[in-house]
């Protein structure tokens, strides 16, 4: 995949086909993509990505977008039951690697974006 430099803006073609390709990936129509804020994050109908995310390669993009989209297709969100943050912290690290596994069993080509995006 073609890499960017920092700092140079990223295609405007390229941000608009996010939301088609964490649906595809989420296996999910209705997937929002929004760029803003400093976590990358998914409530199951929404993706967030860092609003420093115009600094990143595209690749790197692409990585967070499919960590994303793996939750919201392999998470059942609410399911933790615990409001102690300790919890959520490790339970949500398991859940990483789960997902992670099972989207790119699924897409053999997400696990060289999910690996490219760790890498950086």
């Amino acid at each position: 995949m073609k890499t960017r430099m920092k700092n140079a803006p990223l295609n405007v073609n390229f941000l608009r086909s996010l939301p088609t390709t964490a649906a595809a990936l989420g296996n999910k129509f209705g997937v929002k993509v929004v760029v803003g804020g400093f976590d990358c994050c998914t409530d199951g109908t929404e993706i967030r990505l860092p609003a420093s995310s115009t600094r990143l390669a595209e690749d790197e993009l692409l990585g967070y977008l499919a960590h994303e989209a793996a939750h919201i297709r392999f998470t059942t969100f609410g399911a933790e039951g615990s409001t102690w943050p300790l919890r959520h912290e490790i339970v949500n690290a398991l859940e990483d690697v789960r997902i992670e596994n099972e989207l790119a069993g699924i897409y053999p080509g997400a696990g060289g974006l999910l690996i490219g995006c760790h890498e950086k």
